[in-house]
């Protein structure tokens, strides 16, 4: 796993990648977190480093957001800019 750093001036957004290039997660306020995809690569969970979801993301067919649910669903899976595939 590899993290990027972006951003600039005081403010930092740390990404994941697998060794593919593929995105697996985030970094929000000094703590990671780690997406759930489905099989066509859509962002659809978002997890804590113990494994629990703490943000739900569901698209409508067109890949439209839904809804954002879960714990963390206003912070986590609103910051989250790695959604729909399409």
């Amino acid at each position: 796993m590899r993290s990027v750093k972006v951003g600039g001036g005081t403010f930092y957004n740390y990404y994941y990648y697998d060794d593919t290039g593929s995105i697996t997660g985030f970094e929000y306020n000094g703590t990671p977190y780690y997406f759930l995809k489905n099989i066509q690569g859509d962002v659809v969970k978002i997890c804590n480093g113990a494994g629990a979801v703490v943000a739900e993301h569901k698209y409508d067919v067109w890949g439209n957001t839904i809804s954002i649910t879960g714990t963390l669903a206003s912070s986590v899976g609103q910051k989250n800019p790695f959604r729909y595939k399409g």
